[in-house]
């Protein structure tokens, strides 16, 4: 007769190796999800909306942005010439005796006409620019899309030239 030690020794060590025989089983099952899980295609063929919107983040995060063009020399030089102006004009205003309440004004006036005149002027010839430019890409976008070059091309505002 076998003693009941000897059943529980046996029975345990074959309990034992029913377990190292389902954990190689089951660590090889576990190796194969996380290689699943690891790999790149499946984690966006289950999430694309996640890996959607993370691309379209680092895509904006990560490319430069367009450059603008830089300012106008002709109207940076335009500007500081009337910062300068006015400058000089404050400058003599503080510095000069004052004569009669009608100099100043006078000073005040002409430095107001100056600044205004100027600034007209250079309004006037960055929106002549601006609009060539305008123009020039109409006229490049009808020339790719096959159409004949026209004498009249569309205002922004509405109505034809």
């Amino acid at each position: 007769m076998i003693s009941p030690a000897t059943n529980y020794s046996v029975a345990l060590q074959r309990k034992m190796q029913d377990v190292r025989r389902n954990l190689n089983e089951h660590s090889d099952e576990m190796v194969k999800r996380a290689r699943e899980q690891l790999n790149w295609k499946t984690f966006v063929g289950n999430h694309p909306l996640l890996c959607l919107g993370t691309a379209a983040t680092l895509g904006f995060l990560l490319v430069p942005r367009k450059r603008r063009p830089g300012a106008d020399p002709h109207a940076m030089k335009a500007i500081h010439e009337i910062k300068e102006s006015v400058e000089q004009a404050m400058h003599t205003l503080r510095t000069s005796p004052r004569t009669s309440p009608s100099t100043h004004s006078d000073v005040v006036s002409s430095l107001t006409s100056f600044v205004s005149a100027t600034l007209l002027r250079e309004g006037m010839r960055l929106a002549m620019h601006f609009g060539r430019q305008w123009l020039d890409r109409f006229r490049e976008g009808a020339e790719s899309h096959g159409m004949e070059e026209r004498k009249e091309f569309p205002i922004p505002g509405g109505g034809r030239r």
